[in-house]
């Protein structure tokens, strides 16, 4: 007899205002293969089910290895998809399904039960539920996304030690949501423990393109300020660890997977309950068919290991992802340069196109220069001169035979142009310290391993949007071993240079271009009254300094400009709309307008991290170049919630 989630005088909370819970499945792989276990599956939706309304389940994950033998033994799909298939249509749950080693059939080929896994959980399954977001091009990684407690979640599933072309697809997703709280769902990540060791095994960056835990963990949790929780299985038993991402915010990983219990697992699972006003993660283990005293097997209902509460400022962290902006650049420029004799580095080559950043400090020197342009102006992904800086983090991706570097590298800023053609010679013997880089580096690596790492480059960042010059880095060997790093002509996209920069994102909007002088005086000065936040609504346009008793008209655009036009500038490009109604200015040459974010032309067009342009154009009849009209400097706007 199948028992509820609330028998044998286990507790059945409910869940308070603004608490919802995550429902985890660990590894079902026994349930699906031995046909006496398979009710314990059964049982396990069916408890999600009865508890949806009391415990306000908002999603349902399950952390892969589903069936035991995804390749060759088609029963074991039909009985997941007869366990799994109530959380499916109208009445279902949003719900994600990871693709396990064992739903491969792996020994060393991962496509082995691939077709299956997606005849049976591929994006047709979910196609037209409004919580579904899309699958990878392979199929084998998904996204969803779902509403609990009055917040939006962006979820994950990503497959089992996923390949670089899932990682590039994930962060896509991860770049297109990026106020987003994101749980991340990954078959192998985590072993058991507390804390917890990151999964082994999986290939080193010079394989096949696939990655291990850490590997997933650096490049696609490490970087994102918005991944929060990440979710596994595959180790037998409970695991977590606490770790600090490249944004010093705490991110929690949970391992969870009972399948070498008795009977397939003995139908542990476990509920996530969330708490944002307690600022508490906790983990219930639960399962529906257990009985103590009757059950062979260890009783996890009161574990610590299995039962356990973590803190999280849930509040915090959608405030966090709310007032801050976070920009990346994909596409570096890079080359290094070699001081060597015949069959090494050859001073009067040029490296640009090669699969590799290197430097080394032995006698054949070699130096790496890396850059990436167009960080600041006043483009919708560029940072706005002067803005500070919340952090700025550079990932590379370690490789080569000897790349292994003890005492890794130092970053220094570039002092003097170069590009992907320059050479040793060309340089005039390499880069020197303190006439064409600075002499005290600004990002230092310490030691260096093969795979991916994020480094701290704020101050580099901050002093090119404050007004240094930006040529990018020297990368200089800090000792006499040599280190590379993947380039931008690696062919494998998550395995190339990345700068990730987060700043303040309710920032005062500021002005920029021209203002050419007028028949009044120096010219018409634009400025702001309230702010850039579409939750406050009160931001009022300024011009002063223009012609009393003329018409004008302000005017917005989607991107910045600077084009000759009538007596001065046109500073504002893209698609243009005029804001009527025209107005007059004051006596002292002044025009105001309230800009409702509520209405047209804002109210479908922008959301928070929209960027708009405006500008007022005025009548001069009278003005130093006779056109007859003149116009204000611009006013860039970042919009915040």
């Amino acid at each position: 007899m199948l028992l509820s989630v609330c028998a044998l005088a286990l507790a059945c909370p409910q869940a308070a205002p603004g608490e919802y819970t995550i429902a985890i499945l660990p590894d079902t792989q026994y349930y699906c293969r031995d046909e006496p276990y398979f009710p314990t599956f059964l049982a396990q939706v069916q408890a999600i089910q009865a508890a949806r309304s009391s415990l306000q389940v908002a999603f349902v994950t399950h952390v892969g290895d589903i069936v035991h033998n995804g390749a060759s033994i088609p029963a074991q799909w039909v009985r997941a998809d007869q366990a799994l298939s109530p959380l499916r249509g109208v009445n279902g749950l949003p719900h994600s399904v990871a693709l396990g080693n064992h739903d491969l059939d792996v020994v060393s080929d991962k496509t082995l039960g691939q077709q299956s896994y997606l005849t049976w959980f591929g994006a047709q399954q979910y196609n037209g539920q409004a919580w579904y977001l899309g699958a990878s091009p392979k199929g084998t990684s998904h996204a969803q996304r779902f509403a609990a407690g009055g917040q939006e979640y962006l979820h994950l599933t990503v497959e089992w030690r996923a390949h670089d072309s899932e990682i590039e697809w994930a962060r896509s997703v991860l770049h297109a949501h990026p106020q987003l709280p994101t749980i991340l769902t990954t078959h192998e990540y985590l072993n058991v423990g507390n804390p917890a060791p990151y999964g082994t095994g999986g290939a080193t960056p010079d394989d096949s393109g696939d990655n291990d835990a850490a590997q997933i963990r650096a490049k696609l949790v490490e970087p994102y300020p918005q991944v929060f929780l990440v979710l596994s299985g595959h180790f037998s038993g409970s695991g977590q660890r606490s770790a600090v991402n490249a944004f010093g915010q705490v991110v929690h990983e949970v391992l969870q997977d009972f399948q070498s219990d008795p009977a397939g697992g003995n139908g542990w699972m476990r509920w996530l309950r969330v708490r944002p006003a307690a600022q508490e993660l906790v983990f219930d283990t639960h399962s529906p068919v257990y009985v103590p005293g009757t059950n062979v097997g260890p009783d996890r209902n009161n574990t610590p290991e299995d039962n356990f509460t973590l803190s999280h400022d849930m509040v915090g962290l959608v405030e966090q992802l709310r007032n801050t902006t976070t920009l990346r650049w994909t596409s570096s420029v890079d080359t290094y340069l070699g001081s060597g004799s015949a069959g090494q580095t050859l001073p009067s080559v040029s490296y640009g196109s090669a699969p590799v950043v290197r430097c080394d400090g032995d006698a054949d020197q070699e130096q790496g220069l890396l850059r990436f342009d167009g960080l600041v102006g006043y483009g919708a992904q560029q940072i706005a001169p002067q803005t500070p800086i919340e952090r700025a983090v550079l990932v590379l991706t370690t490789e080569g035979t000897n790349a292994n570097s003890a005492s890794g590298a130092t970053l220094h800023r570039m002092l003097v142009p170069w590009d992907t053609s320059s050479t040793w010679s060309s340089l005039g013997n390499g880069v020197q310290l303190g006439t064409e880089a600075l002499t005290t580096s600004d990002a230092t690596t310490g030691s260096v391993a093969k795979g991916t790492r994020s480094f701290d480059v704020t101050s580099s960042v901050q002093a090119w949007v404050n007004g240094a010059a930006n040529h990018g880095w020297l990368v200089r060997a800090a000792g006499t071993d040599r280190w590379e790093v993947r380039s931008s002509d690696w062919p494998q996209a998550a395995e190339r240079p990345l700068l990730v920069v987060r700043m303040a994102s309710c920032v005062t909007p500021q002005v920029y271009c021209t203002s050419a002088p007028n028949s009044f005086g120096t010219g018409a000065v634009i400025s702001h009254l309230g702010s850039a936040s579409l939750a406050n609504n009160d931001l009022r346009l300024l011009v002063d300094f223009a012609p009393p008793g003329r018409k004008g008209l302000y005017f917005v655009g989607t991107q910045a400009a600077a084009v000759p036009f009538g007596d001065g500038w046109r500073c504002v490009g893209g698609a243009i709309t005029r804001l009527g109604p025209v107005q007059i200015s004051n006596f002292i040459g002044s025009f105001e307008r309230p800009i409702d974010w509520t209405s047209a032309p804002f109210h479908t067009t922008v959301s928070a991290g929209s960027v708009r342009y405006f500008q007022l154009q005025y009548r001069d009849p009278t003005g130093p170049l006779g056109s007859g009209f003149n116009l204000s400097n611009g006013l860039r706007v970042v919009l915040c919630p």
